[in-house]
């Protein structure tokens, strides 16, 4: 369920908790604070069922399933329908993390969607909408606290309309419009230094803690980039991408597709500070 979930559900009042028939927790291995503890500890301080993921959750008599940050497919009985929270403003960017893919694309409107689950991905008709503006640099991390925000506006609204008997209803997302975003595992995180500088500095950016972290290779050596910036260019006539330019304050600065990029913090396998001792370095 990771940090939005927490943050959503600790946004609801008394009334609205107790209307939670059983919740369900998920780890997740892929970053490196999931909050399943922090959910499991707020599950038990409001007297809440719950269990994990890969336990039998017994029988649950709700007829709507409500998913906050879960990555599984839920088969829910006949008769229950399964609600959905999902990271962008669909029907842009279905599908694996959306919120890291709109970071990276430097998008300046983000947002929420809560919506009715079907059989094809992320499409079934959505019941509610939060929308978010922002600005860069921003982190993953603060980023993530924002959409947690979002999904607490929304979810009280809709426990309270699923209390209420009342009817759910969505509007039918305009299939012209939809675009995805794929999953990513260890191999996305490596840095592509053919890309301008911003989208790199974006993608460090996007890729931070809670998750591994943009990372390249120093001969045998994988090196973590937790924090950089982006430096005015220079005309470099014979630009290869990947070397090493110049040094500010002892940090490298390094030759992109377009623009430099200054490397502040790095970090190795290890988690201890990385630096180049030498000069003429290929990334």
């Amino acid at each position: 369920m990771g940090k939005k979930a927490l943050l959503a559900v600790k946004g609801l009042p008394d009334t609205l908790i107790a209307a939670i028939d059983m919740l369900v927790i998920g780890t997740d291995k892929n970053v490196e604070e999931d909050y399943a503890a922090e959910i499991k500890a707020w599950a038990v301080n409001h007297n809440i069922n719950h269990c994990f993921k890969n336990e039998a959750p017994g029988n649950i008599n709700s007829r709507f399933h409500i998913a906050i940050g879960w990555r599984w497919l839920i088969n829910a009985p006949t008769g229950q329908d399964v609600i959905v929270f999902h990271d962008s403003l669909l029907p842009l960017y279905r599908g694996y993390n959306p919120l890291v893919t709109a970071l990276i694309n430097g998008d300046t409107t983000i947002g929420a969607t809560c919506f009715l689950a079907t059989a094809e991905m992320d499409a079934g008709p959505v019941i509610a909408q939060e929308k978010l503006s922002i600005n860069y640099p921003l982190k993953i991390e603060a980023a993530i606290d924002k959409m947690g925000a979002a999904y607490a506006a929304i979810l009280p609204g809709l426990i309270s309309t699923l209390k209420k008997n009342e009817a759910i209803t969505g509007t039918v997302q305009n299939e012209a419009a939809a675009t995805y975003s794929l999953w990513r595992d260890e191999a996305d995180y490596k840095i592509d230094w053919t890309q301008s500088a911003g989208y790199i500095n974006r993608f460090i950016d996007a890729t931070g803690y809670p998750y591994k972290g943009a990372f390249f290779y120093y001969g045998d050596k994988k090196i973590r980039v937790t924090e950089a910036a982006t430096i005015p260019d220079v005309v470099i006539s014979n630009r290869d991408c990947g070397k090493l330019f110049k040094k500010i304050n002892d940090n490298p600065v390094i030759v992109c597709g377009s623009g430099l990029l200054e490397l502040k913090k790095m970090t190795d396998e290890d988690g201890n500070t990385f630096t180049f001792n030498a000069f003429r370095v290929r990334l």
